[in-house]
């Protein structure tokens, strides 16, 4: 309690700060218009839905409020407190969000009622108590929420703390603090990864936002017990150190987050922008402090860190760094950050939610943001035109992203980076389909929903990262779709002159045609070949509403820096070549461009080179097996790769990785009069955890693949041992609900993300009261670890989350012909025929948050494929909702007792 209570005053004090006033004058203030019956005049504590959630005010005057008092105790401010909360308990105001429910009500509650702890009466805390969880890592308010992870984890152990602390139970504050501890780990689920960046909402990067949630509330809680019984493990504090220094550090310009890391928070407005002057008011105590006392040998780091972070020292990091798990790259600099968010098969675009991030569908997508002193895009989004997000080649079509995210390129696995820690070669193959409507094009565009041959672009697209540039290529550039397509190279805020070749340019929209140089904002972009397109400096308005819609519907102005690269409509194998060279002026920039340091070697939709003269590096991207000659070498691979080559030593210096393929055997043949000729079988790193990553060795030793052989043997040993099993549970691969009628040529996977339906629900898009449309679900299981022996039993689970009158609601489950659809694609109209007699199950109320299970050993043993497909559908009236693969611990499961 004494280490706790100040944390959490401070934090209201900071929240005061950040309104304008104090903690004092705004408890005044609020005591002042507080009712007596403890409820404020303008809080509609009946609202349940969007936009905003108005009681949210009452919660958040009543943390001020006790924070307040825990400063200054009063039996005014304490009896104000006491009928605050017991008005809300009374009043028990509802939300259409899951997460009021199960973290921002039992949050603001328990740390109200810890600070104010004395003014409350002994059976309000017991009331009080009751309310608050009393368990971890569950969802107690709102049983249909997913099972919470990673950052809403913490969230919901800290609310189960305050329970503790409210009524002294050591054993309650022990678990909770537990569970804290146990999110500390690595993996492939929600939360830290083995790259070190951050995940949730499924595969989705979220170092920003989710990430410092989680990571800010374990480091405390790892700092206020390191001397108690509950200290954490030291391998524990070990990840939290790399996790800061090796993970979010990259992603920070001077106290700026990374936008790529951001997801469906670009959307919201940033209440601070860093400033130099502001070094001055260093706070004294920061994580990066913490890491320097946990480890002191790298307290080096974590310092210079807090010095980049709050003043305005250089960042200390002059390298490059892809993290292969969230197909994400950042290149880093004394003067500059720049980062490459992208997406495939293995990772999720940034999503939307909540009403959040309504223009974003192309983030992700290529996406490139360039940050020198960290305010370049400074509440720029609202102005933004979304059809030209930096970096990304596409049709001008603004949409918001998926709705709480998911795999956006199905079909694309060639995704990925190398490095050999201070250059890099990031590359994306892009093929993603979209649907062409109005609706697409206004400030609620509705969700996305990929169509099958009604707007596909495809592009190469490759990025070089050395010391003082960054090289970007773009080759096999086509599309279908009937809007213009560019590539946007940056848009920013304008500061300062915007140069074309030597002359400035006046403010407005200007067209290029073959310009050599741009420059704006000390930075540099350099056109080797022939192109178009257009620069901007102009007046550009807009409003946060169309972004996110609870913000505010006024106006915003602001003046744009844009630059974009044009390939016209329906574009065919079109390509471009740009060069971006921060950290100069106008007045260097002719000569730069004259003796541009870099030789752009091939730019192809097969292969795309360059080479950096300077530095005596080359990078590589082979999109499929293929040869090329540098000149003083020439390279073989048998395998699609990224192949970096640094001759800057006595001996080159390679760098290989193979993005979106497991444990290749790479197989890179190397000629050269200088170095030799030599052959090295290189087996690349695989499984969920490492696959991308890059293997580095010298052109005379070749790799050394003995732990990447363990760790294959390792995971082929496991599959054998599963195969030979009596026993297998297998959980679904993928899933989603099909509509019928007006609905039927339409994907529904991005509406069914925690429940599949089954049966006749309310139609909320038709005008006739009443209405109702059939939904029937799939799902899809792998069989591949089966062994040849047949099934002696399968019994399919399915767990129920909703079940609507009339009972009992039978389901029938049937398995289709085959399994050649994906969950992003199929719709009622193109789903497989069915295989197969129906098999019912009868599901009742009483099922509710409960599995039910039925025996299709039958339809198992039937299939002659590696996947088994089954249709769930009701033909009665009312629906039953089961749980999606998207909910841990609840998606449909088989059972499987294989013959012996």
């Amino acid at each position: 309690m004494q280490r706790v209570i100040p944390d959490f005053v401070a934090r209201e004090k900071s929240n005061a700060t950040k309104k304008g006033a104090t903690l004092e004058l705004l408890a005044q203030n609020y005591l002042a218009t507080l009712s007596a019956e403890g409820s404020w005049p303008d809080v509609n504590y009946e609202q349940v839905e969007k936009p905003g959630w108005s009681p949210k005010d009452h919660l958040d005057r009543l943390v001020m409020l006790a924070a307040a008092y825990n400063e200054k105790p009063s039996e005014e401010l304490g009896l104000a407190i006491s009928n605050a909360i017991t008005y809300w308990l009374d009043a028990d105001p509802q939300s259409w969000n899951w997460w009021w429910h199960d973290i921002g009500i039992p949050n603001r509650i328990g740390r109200s009622a810890v600070m104010a702890k004395d003014a409350l009466s002994e059976p309000l805390r017991q009331r009080i108590a009751e309310y608050l969880p009393g368990v971890p890592n569950y969802s107690p308010n709102n049983p249909n929420s997913p099972i919470p992870k990673a950052a809403n984890r913490t969230d919901i152990a800290l609310a189960v703390m305050n329970r503790g602390l409210l009524t002294n139970d050591s054993d309650m504050v022990g678990k909770a603090i537990s569970d804290i501890e146990d999110t500390v780990n690595i993996g492939t689920g929600a939360g830290v990864q083995h790259d070190l960046s951050f995940h949730q909402h499924g595969p989705q990067l979220y170092t920003s936002g989710y990430g410092p949630v989680w990571f800010n509330t374990a480091a405390k809680w790892a700092n206020l017990v390191n001397d108690l019984p509950w200290a954490f493990d030291k391998e524990k504090i070990t990840i939290l150190v790399d996790y800061l220094l090796d993970g979010q550090r990259w992603s920070k310009r001077h106290g700026q987050w990374d936008y790529n890391t951001m997801s469906r928070g670009i959307s919201r407005t940033k209440t601070t922008e860093f400033s130099p002057e502001l070094s001055s008011e260093m706070p004294e105590q920061t994580q990066m402090d913490l890491v320097a006392s946990w480890v002191p040998e790298r307290a080096d780091e974590a310092l210079a860190f807090k010095e980049h972070e709050f003043g305005g020292a250089d960042s200390g990091m002059n390298g490059f760094k892809h993290f292969w798990r969230s197909d994400y790259s950042v290149k880093a600099s004394d003067g500059h950050m720049f980062s490459i968010g992208m997406n495939s098969q293995r990772t999720e675009a940034a999503e939307a939610g909540n009403g959040e991030n309504l223009k974003g569908f192309w983030l992700s997508f290529g996406s490139t943001f360039l940050m020198q002193r960290g305010n370049e895009y400074y509440n720029i989004f609202p102005v933004w035109d979304w059809k030209l997000v930096p970096g990304v080649t596409a049709p001008e079509y603004v949409s918001q992203g998926a709705d709480w995210g998911r795999i956006m390129q199905p079909d694309v696995s060639f995704v990925g980076g190398v490095s050999n820690g201070r250059h890099g070669v990031t590359a994306m193959e892009m093929d993603i389909d979209i649907r062409h409507s109005e609706r697409a094009h206004s400030t609620n565009p509705g969700f996305y929903n990929p169509g099958e041959g009604k707007g596909r672009t495809q592009a190469k697209k490759a990025w070089f990262s050395f010391d003082d540039e960054i090289v970007a290529l773009g080759a096999g550039i086509q599309s279908t779709n009937i809007e213009p397509v560019n590539t946007s190279i940056n848009q920013v805020l304008l500061n300062g002159e915007v140069t074309v070749d030597g002359r400035v340019r006046s403010m407005g929209s200007h067209e290029l045609v073959d310009a050599n140089w741009v420059h704006h904002d000390n930075v540099g972009y350099v056109f080797p070949s022939s192109w178009n397109g257009v620069v901007s400096n102009k007046v550009q308005t807009g409003a946060w509403k169309s972004i996110r819609r609870t913000s505010s519907a006024d106006t915003v102005t602001k003046d744009v820096f844009t630059l974009s690269m044009s390939h016209g409509s329906q574009p065919r194998n079109a390509t471009y070549e740009y060069v971006i060279a921060p950290g100069k002026t106008a007045e260097q920039m002719s000569a730069y461009a004259a003796a541009m340091p870099i030789d752009i070697i091939q730019n192809t939709e097969n292969i795309q080179a360059v080479r950096h003269k300077g530095l005596n590096v080359t990078g590589i991207v082979f999109y499929q097996p293929g040869s090329i000659d540098l000149g003083s070498i020439k390279v073989d691979v048998n395998h699609a790769s990224l192949v970096l080559i640094n001759e800057s030593g006595e001996q080159p210096e390679l760098s290989v990785s193979t993005p979106g393929a497991d444990f290749v055997d790479l197989e890179l043949a190397l000629q050269s009069e200088a170095y030799g000729n030599v052959t090295h079988k290189v087996l690349t790193p695989g499984g969920k955890a490492y696959g991308g990553q890059t293997v580095s060795f010298n052109w005379s030793e070749g790799p050394d693949n003995s732990g990447r052989d363990e760790l294959k043997n390792a995971l082929l040993e496991a599959a054998s041992q599963a195969q030979n099993a009596p026993n297998l549970t297998l959980t679904a691969v993928a899933d989603t609900e099909l509509q019928g009628g007006k609905y039927e040529n339409e994907n529904f996977d991005i509406v069914s993300r925690w429940d599949l339906w089954v049966g006749q629900i309310a139609d909320r898009e038709s005008n006739q009261s009443g209405a109702t449309k059939t939904v029937k679900s799939v799902v899809k299981f792998d069989l591949g670890s089966l062994s040849s022996k047949g099934v002696q039993k399968a019994t399919l689970k399915l767990y129920v989350r909703a079940v609507h009158a009339p009972e009992p609601q039978v389901i029938n489950v049937y398995a289709l012909a085959d399994s050649h659809w994906h969950e992003t694609k199929v719709t009622w109209n193109n789903l497989p025929a069915i295989a197969s007699e129906a098999i019912p199950v009868s599901v009742t109320a009483s099922l509710h948050k409960q599995w039910v299970e039925l025996d299709v050993t039958e339809l198992v043993n039937g299939t002659h494929e590696d996947h088994l497909s089954l249709l769930l559908e009701n033909l009665g009236q009312g629906y039953v909702a089961f749980a999606s693969d998207e909910t841990d611990g609840q998606a449909a499961t088989l059972e499987i007792q294989q013959a012996l």
